[in-house]
């Protein structure tokens, strides 16, 4: 983005920034960064039902719900759950299956 570059030319590590040039580069990477957003929600063709919402996360500062953090975490366990009973399962059946075929090891020397 031309406003990411500009900040980054503002604080340019050789160059001495006073902290008004700074506050300077920083709300002209704010109001460019707002105007983009604003853009993008103009031009959406299916329109959010709260505008505020669509602004939040497109700037990166609204997270997951917590109610959709909550049904996450339950997924999660419920995969981790789900994985492990594969892989005990997956072991039981290598275990019964080296029973009726000789390994690799045995099938060579013979």
């Amino acid at each position: 983005m031309q406003g990411s570059l500009h900040l980054k030319l503002c604080v340019h590590p050789f160059v001495h920034v006073s902290p008004l040039s700074f506050l300077g580069c920083f709300i002209t990477y704010s109001v460019f960064c707002l105007f983009a957003v604003l853009v993008a929600l103009y031009e959406e063709t299916d329109k959010p039902n709260n505008a505020l919402d669509f602004i939040k996360l497109h700037l990166g500062a609204a997270g997951p719900e917590p109610a959709d953090t909550e049904t996450l975490r339950m997924e999660l366990a419920d995969l981790q759950q789900k994985y492990s009973l594969l892989m005990e399962e997956n072991k039981e059946l290598r275990n019964r299956l080296m029973q009726y075929e000789p390994s690799p090891e045995e099938g060579a020397q013979e």
